[in-house]
């Protein structure tokens, strides 16, 4: 089974793996990138999960950041007889677990920024004038970032000279929230 977590509040990446399994667990080996949770929040924990469907080994990328369960759900794997072996694929696991490593450790947002600009350093023509700066390469990975956050933040300039879509269309996913910053 393959899975991920859709949704706050929603089942876990684990929960989700078994609920799309084709085949029983009994003896699997799972492959995670992000230690499994090991206490009750708005989901049960998924180091239970784990084990009542008699997993045999699990793959984790990294240690979840989170001090409340940092360790503890390798911890509860290892006491229950499951093989846990940590650090597999290290480096892809920290850069995709990064915008929750930061809200974690900081309890700030992942921001990302994304500034289009003429190559002497202009952003447009004047302040009430539009004009294409890129190309369909730039726009298409535009929308790729756009597909990948959940708001996209824009001056009441830009909004009103533009009126920019904010939407997804050159790439899959959902469309980010538009917010609008005005003195």
């Amino acid at each position: 089974g393959e899975g991920f977590h859709e949704e706050f509040g929603g089942d876990h990446a684990e929960v989700s793996a078994f609920n799309n399994s084709h085949k029983d667990p009994l003896d699997a080996t799972a492959y995670i990138n992000l230690e499994p949770c090991c206490l009750t929040g708005k989901t049960p924990p998924c180091t239970d999960a784990l084990i009542h469907n008699s997993i045999s080994e699990v793959y984790i990328g990294m240690l979840d950041p989170n001090p409340a369960i940092k360790g503890k759900g390798v911890e509860a794997l290892k006491k229950a007889g499951i093989k846990v072996h940590l650090g597999i694929m290290a480096e892809e696991a920290e850069r995709l677990n990064r915008p929750f490593s930061k809200w974690m450790t900081t309890g700030l947002p992942w921001v990302i920024a994304k500034v289009a600009q003429t190559p002497d350093g202009f952003m447009g023509i004047d302040a009430d004038t539009s004009v294409w700066l890129t190309g369909e390469e730039a726009k298409k990975y535009t929308h790729r970032l756009r597909s990948q956050v959940d708001a996209i933040l824009i001056g009441r300039q830009t909004a009103q000279v533009d009126n920019p879509s904010l939407t997804v269309r050159e790439s899959l996913g959902n469309n980010p929230k538009r917010i609008i910053l005005d003195t």
